[in-house]
């Protein structure tokens, strides 16, 4: 500490050549992260790009560990999401939809044709459990077509 009285006493001096400080407590050594971190944003953010690149079944699996291990945690903190922001979300997803919408449907359409047994099932399954809603807009879809 007492090294550090006379760096920074002489911090000012052109000829003095130790200008870091011997000790720093964690409020600066955050600080000065923070400060590095600000003026170097642009390099870092690219040399992490690049490893993700290189190392890209390392980081899949360290983020498959991650969610396996903080599934609960991530799992509120997206739920809160959600409800803190319906509207966006909902305006997000359909923009989604909107943009992806050919593609979507072509999946959909060919899951459908993969497995024609499990969509007739599903399709009896929601008849079933709806029958009475479907009968109500069958009698509603009527009535409009008799007028």
């Amino acid at each position: 500490m007492k090294e550090n009285e006379y760096i920074l006493a002489a911090k000012s001096d052109p000829l003095c050549l130790n200008t870091l400080v011997a000790y720093a407590s964690d409020a600066e050594k955050q600080e000065r992260a923070v400060t590095y971190y600000q003026t170097n944003k642009e390099a870092i953010l690219e040399r992490n790009r690049n490893y993700v690149v290189a190392h890209k079944e390392v980081v899949a699996e360290k983020h498959k560990e991650y969610y396996e291990k903080n599934k609960e945690a991530l799992q509120v903190k997206h739920n809160e999401y959600i409800a803190n922001n319906a509207d966006a979300v909902k305006a997000q997803r359909k923009e989604f939809y909107e943009k992806n919408k050919e593609r979507l449907c072509a999946e959909k359409r060919a899951k459908r044709l993969a497995n024609p047994e499990e969509t007739r099932k599903k399709m009896r399954e929601y008849r079933d459990k709806n029958r009475e809603r479907i009968n109500m807009q069958k009698r509603k879809d009527y009535k409009r077509d008799e007028k």
